[in-house]
């Protein structure tokens, strides 16, 4: 069953409240307050929007991505993988499936595909968790990547 707009502005007040609380009690900084109240205006404004068709497929998508999740932390990453997939093929802008996707990918060696999968999910949302996740391993894997290139030029030259 998918959220009125009444109970989404009341999720929206009920996030403003809580960054507001966050940075009187100086756990979180009045900008990245700012920034998580511009994205709960962003999940709010395409909530809003979204057809009832999107949504339910979004709704779907969101259960298979759960049910992925829970077969990554069992190890079973060909299975989570799957699920992953499903989820994406249900409703391509599911930032979090394009990135578990990619670490699912990542734990079977494929990582080509896993950087693939979080630059999607980096491209489709930039302003989302999931986004900010894939970013960092984008990240990781180019400094290891680098650092390989020049350990090898090292042992090239000599050194």
């Amino acid at each position: 069953m998918s959220k009125t707009p009444k109970d989404r502005f009341r999720t929206f007040f009920h996030n403003v409240k809580y960054h507001l609380r966050r940075v009187l009690k100086r756990k979180e900084r009045p900008m990245e307050a700012f920034q998580g109240v511009r994205n709960d205006v962003r999940k709010l404004n395409r909530a809003l929007h979204e057809e009832e068709g999107e949504r339910e497929g979004a709704e779907r998508a969101h259960k298979l991505v759960k049910k992925g999740r829970r077969r990554f932390n069992e190890k079973k990453y060909h299975e989570a993988e799957g699920l992953f997939r499903t989820a994406i093929e249900t409703h391509y802008k599911n930032t979090w499936a394009h990135t578990y996707l990619g670490h699912s990918l990542y734990h079977q060696g494929r990582h080509d595909e896993a950087l693939e999968s979080w630059k999607t999910a980096d491209r489709i949302d930039p302003d989302s968790e999931a986004a900010s996740k894939a970013r960092k391993n984008i990240q990781l894997i180019e400094r290891r990547a680098s650092s390989a290139v020049s350990e090898l030029e090292q042992r090239l030259r000599g050194e």
